[in-house]
């Protein structure tokens, strides 16, 4: 199973490398971009040794719109491949308009809500329905507060 950055657009691309900074300096690493049709968006490194992967998601409203944030069930899957293999921890990091935060990938499986999505647009604008993991958001770590879009580059 492979997730797919097929619809990935430039201003994505400069979105997420701007995060992918921001995530450098907080946590004194390097962010590597995987490929296109990777499982996760960027590995974390120091010294040329991965530290961990991440995923990103960016949001359209605010931190507080949701009791919960969300994550795929093929997402999770993804993750013990990498933690089976590689044994790396793998985190979840949310721009919201408002904060920015993270969350483990194992907290998505030890305590979220397992659901059936609603029928909704996904991220390639297809109508679909999916299991999903809802985690409470009291699990997500905040470590930025403000609109990162709006940072000069």
């Amino acid at each position: 199973m492979m997730y797919s950055k097929v619809y990935e657009n430039q201003q994505d691309k400069k979105n997420e490398e701007k995060l992918a900074g921001l995530l450098a300096d907080k946590f004194k690493c390097d962010m590597l971009p995987e490929p296109k049709f990777s499982y996760f968006d960027y590995v974390a490194h120091r010294n040329k040794r991965p530290v961990a992967m991440i995923e990103m998601r960016k949001r359209s409203h605010e931190y507080s719109k949701y009791p919960t944030i969300m994550m795929p069930l093929q997402k999770l899957t993804a993750y013990h491949a990498i933690k089976g293999i590689m044994n790396l921890p793998c985190f979840f990091v949310v721009e919201w308009k408002d904060y920015i935060g993270y969350a483990d990938f194992d907290d998505f499986i030890l305590e979220a809500d397992y659901r059936i999505s609603e029928i909704s647009h996904n991220r390639r604008g297809d109508l679909r329905q999916e299991i999903v993991s809802h985690l409470p958001k009291e699990k997500v770590k905040l470590i930025y507060k403000g609109n990162l879009s709006e940072q000069p580059d």
